[in-house]
Formats: structure tokens, sequence, C-alpha cells
């Protein structure tokens, strides 16, 4: 997959400008190239816009630990998941992307013998790369820096051919690593569909959270894509009829990982005017709404725009969040009065998969 193809896909230079996505903050189209990425942003995009057929089905992130105790505050800490676990991954399922610090550090790279090795000392990242394979034997010596213990991480990384060695280099195990997670894509589906773009709040209003979206979208629906923010998260889709009308079908399913994952349907199922329901035990993805015109993701120094910004916002009897009273309209006072910040929430995170 051409990766040119991807910053395409993910910063789409052909939106309206009113439109609902991630726009660019620059009116030069060639700006999207410097802006990066990473495995959310790619995942966020291919989950409903298909490249040459393939969308993202699942994404895990490989973390042990994760708290997600909820006060009227979102938020997170994660704990990535220890080496073993890791090795294990990559045997049995390939690479992971991974965050570290390179990109404002490169001092702490190191040529020995032939090979870029790269350790350094901060809990900080600020790039991503691919870890490939592994060498529990890689000399400690090797490094820049006094590292205690050999062993290191393959990576491969995406500054050309002329960096490193062919564009690789080792990582010691001691460096500090962020996120590792993999991405699966799948042509199995012919169409996606969801009101959610880029989310970015996480919402729970208890032990099980429970959301729900009405649409007017027909296909044979086939599977049912959301995020979980927990290890050994258990999610539940419900489909209905009409608006919370009788009950078509529903499938449960627990994933190891946090991530974004797909629930496929026992059977597909003929959809014209139907509701879908998602229930967790984790907390469930919305996409933060825009006040005014739109939200900045990434800003400079000086607080001015620097690369992209998000439009999102959900209508009136769209997406609704269960309370002990019943299903709560977000787009209601009430409903961002109890469940958002000062900025908003609009949809949460369904996607819908046809075949």
């Amino acid at each position: 997959m051409d990766p040119l193809e991807l910053v395409d896909m993910v910063y789409v230079p052909h939106l309206e400008e009113d439109e609902e996505g991630l726009h660019l903050a620059s009116s030069d189209e060639d700006y999207r190239y410097m802006l990066g990425g990473s495995p959310a942003s790619v995942v966020l995009t291919l989950m409903t816009e298909p490249i040459n057929g393939f969308y993202v089905t699942e994404s895990d992130v490989l973390v042990d630990q994760i708290d997600l105790s909820y006060d009227g505050e979102s938020g997170t800490e994660s704990v990535v998941a220890d080496h073993e676990t890791i090795k294990e991954y990559l045997r049995d399922n390939g690479p992971l992307g991974v965050g570290v610090l390179a990109e404002l550090n490169t001092g702490d790279f190191h040529m020995t013998r032939g090979y870029m090795t790269l350790y350094y000392f901060e809990e900080f990242t600020d790039h991503m790369v691919t870890i490939v394979g592994y060498d529990d034997d890689f000399p400690a010596r090797a490094f820049m820096h006094d590292v205690e213990n050999d062993g290191a991480w393959l990576v491969q990384n995406s500054w050309g051919d002329h960096s490193g060695n062919n564009g690789y280099f080792w990582l010691s195990y001691e460096s500090f690593i962020e996120s590792p997670g993999s991405i699966v894509i799948s042509n199995d589906y012919a169409d996606a569909f969801s009101y959610s773009h880029m989310v970015t709040e996480q919402v729970s209003s208890g032990d099980v959270t429970s959301v729900a979206s009405v649409y007017d979208h027909e296909g044979v629906l086939s599977a049912v894509g959301t995020d979980t923010f927990s290890t050994g998260a258990t999610i539940t889709v419900e489909i209905y009829e009409g608006e919370f009308g009788e009950l078509l079908a529903s499938k449960t399913e627990t994933f190891e990982w946090p991530g974004y994952h797909t629930v496929e349907l026992d059977e597909d199922i003929s959809v014209q005017d139907y509701t879908v329901v998602v229930r967790s035990d984790s907390q469930i993805a919305f996409e933060l709404r825009s006040e005014g015109d739109n939200v900045y993701t990434y800003t400079d120094e000086d607080g001015f725009a620097a690369g992209s910004r998000i439009i999102s916002y959900s209508l009136p009897g769209q997406s609704f969040i269960e309370t002990g009273d019943g299903w709560l309209d977000v787009t209601t006072e009430e409903a961002q009065a109890r469940f958002a910040d000062e900025d908003g929430i609009a949809d949460p995170l369904i996607v819908l998969l046809f075949k």
C-alpha cells in the first residue's frame, strides 16, 4: 500500500469547507505530506474510507494496564505490555507500530560496526516506527549510552532507504516505547458507513455504557465496529428495526486488547431504517463536537493552527446515550452537561460494515 495514498485518505483535500471530517488547516494541499501520521489516524480514516477496496477491521494496542476510573472526567493511563508478550505477538501476528523518541533527539543514534542503533533515557515519544523483529542477544555495547542488558527491537523507519541500515535500525529493549499496536485490513466488505470521523473523547455512563445511532442507510449489514479502552473488554451489538423497534439481531464478543474491533453478526441482515446499539464495559469513543466552524487538532507554540482541523457534529434524533431514565439524545443540553466537557461531544463511534 502506497504511504502517500494513506496520507491522501487521512487529510482529504476534496472535502467541502463545512463538510464533516479532517481538514487541512493550510490552503496548500502539498502541506499534508509534512503532517506525518500515526496508526490511530490511519485506523480512524480507513474504517469507512477504503484504499483499493480494503478497510481496517481490527487494531490491537498492546497494553497490560489501563486506568479507566470515571469521576465525571474521562482519562486513561496505559502501561505497555511486557517484552515477552510483544515478541509473542510479533511471531503470531506480524509487525507492530510503536512510538519512540527519535526525530527530536537524533544525537542518541549510533553506528557500531555497520549497525545503526538507538537508545535514549527519556520517557517521551515523538515519532512512529514499525517493529518488525527482535534479537535477545543484540549487544548492549552497541548503543551510544550505557545499557545494562543485551537485546533490541529491529525497527523499520520511514525516513527512506538512505537512513540507518537501508531504512532500519536497532532499538534497545531498555528504551521507552509507547502504544505498540497492529492494524488488520480486509476486503471482505463492499461498503462501510459511520457518522463519526476523528474520535477524540471517551465517555462512560457507569459499569456498562450503552450508545445508539439511528440510520437510514440501505444494505446487507454484516459487522459493526467500535473502540475498546481496556484489556478483556466485552462489546454487545444489537440491531433494532426502525427507531428502537423489534430486536433483529444481537452479538457479544470479548477482546483481549484495547483498540478498534469489529463484531461480526451471526447472519447478515438486509436493513433500511434501523437502530444500532453498542454496549461496552469499557468506555465508548465519541467524536469531539466542533465549536463554531472547526476544532484544531494541532497547534504551534503560539497557539495557531499548524496542521489540520476537525469538523464534527450530530443531528437531533441521530445518536443517543442510555441513562437510568432511558435514551438521551446526545445533542440535548442535558446530555452535553452530563457526558461532555466544555468542548462537547457529537456522535459515538459505530461503524457499519456491509457485504
